[in-house]
């Protein structure tokens, strides 16, 4: 009976883990965020006295970036960052289902903070003396306002 040697399997790659980068960055930009917020939240609270619903889109895609570390420190827990190959079946499962749980963390994080910025940023670009005036139409109205152009 003949052998045949392939060039894979455990003995030809080691076993590297490149989860703990990933874990890394994940951690340290949740860390610059949980900061970042509370010193908003203190700055408009305390301080100014007048919370919006943008901190509370902002605090929620907090939470959310927290709930997607958390869910990535599960998954290398169970694996992630290592080769397939040197996982078990249940390693490989759970890892798969953290990494499941944390993209949909993480979508929602990013939808808070677009709307958190579109709450945000889009206050000054209606003024209080237009009210009737919304979206384009004002844009448009403030365009030919500043070129000297008008209909």
């Amino acid at each position: 009976m003949a052998t045949t040697t392939t060039n894979e399997g455990p003995d030809v790659w080691p076993d590297i883990n490149r989860g703990l980068r990933g874990l890394a960055t994940d951690w340290t930009l949740a860390s610059i965020s949980c900061i970042i917020v509370l010193l908003r939240l203190y700055a408009k609270g305390i301080i100014i006295r007048k919370l919006g619903w943008d901190d509370l889109l902002t605090s929620l895609a907090l939470l959310t970036a927290l709930g997607h570390a958390i869910a990535m420190t599960e998954a290398f827990h169970y694996g992630w960052g290592r080769h397939v190959m040197y996982l078990s079946d249940l390693d490989r499962t759970n890892a798969t289902k953290w990494i499941f749980i944390s993209q949909g963390l993480g979508g929602t994080r990013d939808q808070h903070c677009h709307h958190s910025g579109e709450r945000t940023y889009a206050k000054p670009a209606l003024p209080a003396s237009s009210k009737a005036k919304t979206g384009c139409v004002q844009l448009r109205a403030e365009r030919e306002s500043v070129s000297g152009k008008s209909k």
